[in-house]
């Protein structure tokens, strides 16, 4: 990606088009980008969830459900932009809701006016108060105006439910995830994992990692960062009991679950469902549907394969496993997971991870997701 983005900005286009341009790229490589875009004096086109990168922008296209919308500005004002939107929307809908009340109301004030004149008329017929003639007019002119009302009432009525339909069809398609996690029970004092003086790679002529040592003990979050090839997926690969160390010693006392970009743990060719019942044996279908439908799975959704998933579906459906089980792992370890993922998938794991309370070690060169997930420690290798 570096090579292709130093040959792209040699050849001096008029116009640069980049695709996802920051995947794979570490944190010097992500920081390349920017400062090409910043330096160049043509214009560019850029599809990316890369939110720092969106940073650098003078304009945003948002495509979502068709729709193509345009904001003025980079992503910090696309954000202010949707949330203003978003509140304009939400007083849009209850104005609109509001006067369907209202019209309710109305037609049952008009329902009830009109049981009393009939109550009352019948009263005076009973009684022989009116003559006939008298009462047959009176009734009459009733409908008459009863008519009249009626009708103005219904295009009261009609004009608000079209507005609330109007409203209801601009509202985004924003659903939010609703996961209600397990505590990990995991105390302050107990040692997660350890690694003392490792050194670990593929063979005995590539290595990888050399004496490395740290401790991790309680919830604590963690971030391994460095450059490419620096082994940030082998100590992942360690961590996980995946790969076993050339020399030194991992100490993993309580229980993990890896997460990686490929999301590796779950089985293509199953269902959503199937997936979750085979990682959560203890529970029955009708809970694992429930648990599903708290990470946006409904209905028929759960039936489908994990391969015709997208990137943020999927790794929907691996928090779902994870979190959604009665017993939640105390160690999660998460390998670039936002790679190839939209802004509102990183955001949908981002509030999936937001109640978990074990310990979380995560790669990734994602500046806002570490910061959303409050990696308040760091380890950095070096290639």
């Amino acid at each position: 990606m570096r090579a292709s983005l130093a040959a792209a900005s040699f050849g001096e286009p008029d116009l640069l088009i980049l695709d996802e341009p920051t995947n794979d790229l570490d944190a010097d490589g992500r920081k390349l980008v920017r400062d090409l875009l910043r330096s160049r004096r043509g214009d560019a086109i850029i599809a990316s969830h890369d939110r720092a990168l969106l940073r650098t922008v003078d304009r945003i296209a948002e495509l979502s459900s068709g729709e193509l919308r345009l904001y003025g500005g980079d992503w910090d004002f696309f954000v202010e932009s949707r949330e203003a939107e978003n509140r304009r929307t939400a007083n849009r809908l209850a104005n609109a809701r509001q006067a369907i009340d209202a019209a309710d109301r109305r037609e049952q004030l008009a329902r009830e006016r009109k049981q009393r004149r009939d109550a009352a008329g019948l009263r005076d017929a009973r009684k022989g108060v009116n003559s006939k003639v008298l009462l047959d007019a009176k009734k009459a002119r009733a409908e008459r105006s009863g008519g009249s009302g009626t009708r103005l009432r219904e295009r009261i009525a009609l004009k608000a439910r079209t507005q609330l339909d109007e409203v209801q069809s601009s509202v985004r398609n924003e659903a939010r995830l609703e996961s209600k996690l397990a505590s990990t029970g995991l105390h302050t004092t107990r040692t997660v994992l350890a690694f003392d003086d490792v050194t670990a790679g593929h063979d005995a002529e590539r290595v990888v990692i050399a004496g490395l040592s740290f401790e991790i003990v309680g919830p604590a979050r963690l971030r391994i960062d460095g450059p490419n090839g620096s082994g940030k997926s082998t100590v992942m690969r360690l961590a996980n009991g995946d790969l076993e160390p050339m020399s030194g010693r991992v100490r993993r006392p309580v229980p993990s679950i890896l997460l990686d970009q490929d999301v590796s743990m779950l089985a293509r060719s199953a269902t959503v469902l199937d997936n979750f019942l085979a990682l959560n044996p203890d529970r029955d279908e009708a809970a694992c549907r429930n648990l599903l439908a708290h990470f946006l799975f409904p209905a028929d959704a759960v039936h489908r394969p994990v391969g015709a998933l997208s990137g943020g579906e999927t790794l929907r459906v691996a928090l779902a496993c994870v979190l959604g089980g009665s017993i939640v792992p105390p160690l999660m370890l998460l390998d670039e997971p936002t790679n190839h993922l939209d802004v509102t998938s990183v955001e949908a794991v981002e509030q999936g991870l937001a109640d978990y309370d074990g310990a979380l070690v995560v790669v990734s060169h994602d500046s806002d997701f570490i910061d959303a997930l409050g990696l308040d420690r760091m380890i950095e290798l070096s290639r």
